[in-house]
């Protein structure tokens, strides 16, 4: 990093310029701090292909399917985001700045 570079967390760097990189491979992001996310590649799977750390029948606590997904780095595939979603839904950014 330099000058007045930052981290928007603790794997995107938030350049002086405005642009923002992936603190990792140093891959150039799409869109700014609240839209970023929505420019990334994803990588989704239904709950049971998720792992044995998460219960893959969320019918048992809500009462819609849902998906596991994640926001990935488009140079190195570092994810950004993980979030667990009804099937379908859009990401609503959570991101304050």
């Amino acid at each position: 990093m330099s000058g007045s570079d930052g981290r928007l967390n603790a794997n995107i760097v938030h350049r002086s310029d405005g642009s923002l990189s992936c603190a990792h491979c140093g891959e150039a992001l799409a869109g700014g701090p609240k839209d970023y996310l929505t420019r990334l590649p994803k990588y989704e799977a239904p709950m049971s292909d998720v792992g044995p750390h998460v219960f893959p029948d969320p019918r048992v606590f809500v009462d819609v399917d849902a998906v596991f997904r994640q926001y990935i780095c488009p140079g190195c595939a570092t994810a950004f985001h993980t979030e667990v979603v009804p099937v379908g839904d859009a990401y609503v950014s959570t991101i304050s700045v």
